[in-house]
């Protein structure tokens, strides 16, 4: 003890008298630390802790397989079900004890105190089956959750509300159960609050009330709006379940060929369904995080190896005077120790502030965002991270003294230097990790331009989207036909307004209602039911097309004309013109459309439009078509608005225009077109920013590195170069003999960095779009970025070099 204490002490005396190493080495390891930390905070809140329900790998997401295997960018987007399917896979799925199906909306709230209705406003709303809680495994923080009574017909209006709702609205009153709130001008009564912290299948909460079903939803079977959850029974693995569940669909496909031939029952674990659409964008951020926490490692034992080399004296002094290897391994080791310690304290106090912005900063889809913290588990990791990282850093100059010889440490007292092999390696492999990260940040850099670059097929600038689900408010289709007709009256009186239309689904939003029901094109042979095309269809008002900006290709668009009592017609996109019609004009053509809600219709294609984008800017444009809302008035509109200035600070007057009309009607969403093309974006240019941000500090890391291997190595060479001088070599030939010298190390970590980044890029296939993983666009420029930085780095040393006193130079040493 007595011994490490000694070489404590000693460690803190070498720190004093040598300042910027101890501020050098220690800033450059809390960097490295401190972003482990920060991102592995992350990874634990999102991908490392279990849900917080009993029993959470019982629990499984049941998808529509045919719809889950579209693909959505780098995800797959899972399907829903209809209320008939739900209750046909709830009766004959043995193998899961409970499932559980549930819908989003956003119904508006008031208080009833004292007689008062208190500041309405729109929430966070899941509508669930009686069995939602109990299939989770999720009670409640204080009264009850539902039961399978709730959701029955004649039951009482009830409502869970979350933990946060309760603290931020009713002010943590535990009184609140019994109470009675509004919904939708519907009273409800409190029975519930659920702990906080609780994960589900879908974004956060902020209330609960049971789903009721009637005759209409069981007969809608191709009305696929529910997600379903389920709890396998003990004993019952996962192969069976999908055994079974593939059984199920083959026989409902041949019961009922129409809605389900050729859909699927997929099931997947629920917490690879919560984490899945982030997971590969963490494992590269921990991946680029790991990088950078090696180059921090590397760099820093290269300035101790530097360190240890300009203290020959003392070495040859200590091993002289019989200091053993194992005295010299303890001093290395304690001032590393000590140099992580200051460095990891530092490195977790800047986590705080990093995971506070990541917070900030990451796009709402992130789940269990709101769980991210420091942890006592996270504290652990960030303890092992430094103390692997004083091992290393203590290892190398440590192996450097063990190795050494007494005579071998005087030679090389007696004269010049040359690079020390070991710190060529470090900043080769700096190098080689700073150049990994540049590629990778590159290509995601190229893809997300690509990106910005896609044809939509309609325009964001100056446009607001407010979104209205009006089905209970007005359930007759004509008042609903109406009250659009005056919202667009009123919306178009506001100023600055230039255009508005309103549609049932709109592009990029999932605020809106998507269907693609099939359809014949009339004339042609029947197709075998279930193998009919489908579309996507969307119900639009006649000045959507024009408000949106969506681009007119053949015949006309719709018309004031287009009414109830007139034909029924319809608009076709250029994709569903190709497929059907393969080159000729569809104009006059007629299509059978069949929508579960409306029947079937014989409807005559009137016009062609662009296509547009309207799941996401990675797919391709889909068939579809688009039917007057006139004709069958949809209860779900979005009502795009062009305005001639800035569309946010337009959108309270838009929204007082509505509620002008009917004060109760509540906004499922309200957005510039802007914006929701930046939430579109948002997940990728998060991953990209942290990335970056990585890829950036690697760079001045390995600089930084190259720069004191190529210093280090002019100080211990100065005598040779001011004898090189003072025999007539040119300025220039000793600056190049310094250049050529740490750039033949940068150069051999820019090739073993591109070599790996090769092998190891194909991993962010799937993370790109319109770019390949092998584009040697990319990988030559960002290994030309490297190369110059490291010039640069050596220079600044070379031209020292060069400017060499030879006089001086051979009086010094």
């Amino acid at each position: 003890m007595g011994t490490a204490v000694a070489s404590i002490r000693y460690a803190l005396r070498q720190f004093r008298l040598s300042p910027v190493f101890t501020i050098a080495a220690v800033l450059t390891l809390s960097v490295g630390i401190g972003g482990t930390t920060a991102i592995f905070t992350l990874m634990d809140a999102v991908m490392l802790r279990s849900l917080p329900v009993t029993d959470p790998g019982s629990l499984y997401r049941i998808g529509d397989g045919d719809n889950c295997c579209v693909q959505g960018g780098p995800q797959e987007r899972w399907g829903m079900f209809s209320f008939a399917l739900y209750e046909r896979l709830k009766a004959e799925a043995p193998e899961f004890e409970q499932l559980a199906a549930f819908q989003a909306g956003t119904p508006r709230m008031g208080v009833r105190r004292q007689g008062v209705d208190q500041s309405p406003r729109p929430l966070r709303t899941e509508y669930v089956t009686g069995n939602y809680f109990t299939t989770l495994g999720v009670g409640g923080f204080t009264g009850r959750v539902f039961s399978d009574t709730d959701d029955a017909p004649a039951a009482t209006p009830v409502v869970v509300i979350s933990h946060h709702l309760w603290q931020t609205r009713f002010g943590s009153d535990r009184g609140i159960v019994g109470r009675t709130v509004t919904l939708d001008d519907q009273p409800h009564e409190v029975v519930g609050v659920l702990p906080g912290h609780v994960a589900y299948p879908t974004r956060s909460r902020d209330l609960w009330t049971p789903k009721v079903f009637g005759d209409r939803d069981r007969r809608m079977r191709n009305a696929t709006y529910y997600p379903v959850v389920g709890r396998l029974k003990p004993g019952v693995t996962i192969e069976q379940a999908r055994a079974e569940m593939a059984i199920i669909a083959d026989h409902l496909a041949q019961l009922y060929p129409r809605t389900n031939k050729g859909v699927g029952v997929t099931v997947q674990p629920l917490f690879s369904y919560v984490t899945g659409s982030v997971r590969p964008a963490l494992l590269l951020l921990l991946g680029g995080v790991g990088c950078l926490l090696l180059i921090a490692c590397a760099n820093a034992a290269n300035l101790m190896l530097t360190r240890a080399a300009a203290r020959r004296t003392e070495i040859v002094l200590r091993t002289a005077l019989g200091a053993g290897r194992w005295h010299l391994l303890r001093l290395a080791l304690a001032e590393s120790s000590l140099l992580t310690i200051a460095a990891c304290s530092l490195g977790v106090m800047t986590s705080y502030w990093a995971i506070n912005a990541i917070v900030a900063l990451a796009p709402p889809d992130v789940p269990r965002l709101d769980e991210i913290g420091i942890s006592m588990r996270v504290l652990l990791v960030a303890l092992a991270v430094a103390a692997a990282t004083a091992f290393v850093c203590g290892l190398v100059p440590a192996t450097q003294l063990w190795s050494a010889r007494l005579e071998r440490t005087v030679r090389a007292h007696g004269g010049g230097g040359r690079t020390p092999r070991v710190g060529s390696m470090l900043v080769m492999a700096q190098t080689g990790l700073a150049v990994m990260l540049l590629v990778a940040s590159g290509l995601l850099i190229r893809s997300f331009g690509a990106l910005l670059k896609v044809d939509l097929g309609y325009r964001v600038d100056n446009r607001a989207a407010l979104t209205l689900h009006v089905w209970d408010a007005y359930p007759q289709p004509e008042r609903r036909a109406l009250f659009i007709a005056e919202v667009e009256t009123r919306i178009r009186q506001q100023p600055g307004v230039v255009a508005v239309g309103a549609a049932s689904a709109l592009p990029l939003s999932h605020q809106g209602s998507e269907m693609d029901p099939p359809y014949v094109v009339a004339g042609t042979p029947p197709p075998a039911p279930g193998d009919e095309p489908t579309a996507l269809t969307t119900f639009v008002t006649p000045g959507y097309f024009e408000a949106i900006g969506m681009r007119l290709v053949q015949g006309r668009l719709f018309g004031d004309r287009d009414t109830a009592t007139a034909p029924p017609v319809v608009v076709v996109n250029e994709t569903m013109a190709r497929q059907s019609w393969r080159g000729e004009s569809p104009v006059g053509r007629r299509i059978n459309s069949s929508l579960s809600f409306a029947g079937r219709a014989t409807r005559e294609i009137v016009g062609v439009v662009g296509d547009v984008r309207q799941a996401g800017l990675e797919d391709r444009p889909q068939p579809a078509y688009y039917i007057p809302i006139r004709q069958i008035p949809f209860g779900s509109v979005t009502f795009v608005v062009r305005t001639s200035g800035d569309p946010a600070s337009a959108i309270p007057g838009l929204q007082r225009a509505v509620w002008s009309i009917n004060p109760a009607v509540t906004f499922a969403g309200v957005e510039t077109m802007n914006g929701l093309l930046r939430e579109t974006l948002a997940a990728r240019r998060f991953t990209l920013m942290l990335l970056s941000t990585f890829s950036i500090a690697a760079l001045a890391l390995a600089s930084i590195g190259l720069y004191g291997l190529v210093s280090f190595s002019v100080g211990q060479r100065t005598n040779e170069i001011g004898i090189r001088v003072a025999l007539g070599a040119r300025t220039g030939a000793v600056l190049a003999m310094v250049m050529r010298q740490g750039m033949i190390v940068a150069a051999a970590g820019v090739a073993g960095g591109l070599a790996a980044s090769i092998a190891l890029t194909r991993y962010l296939t799937t993370m790109l779009f319109g770019v390949s993983a092998a584009d040697p666009a990319t990988y030559a420029g960002l290994a030309g970025v490297m190369v110059i930085v490291s010039a640069l780095a050596c220079y600044v040393p070379a031209r020292r070099a060069a400017r060499v006193d030879p006089l001086a130079a051979i009086r010094a040493e």
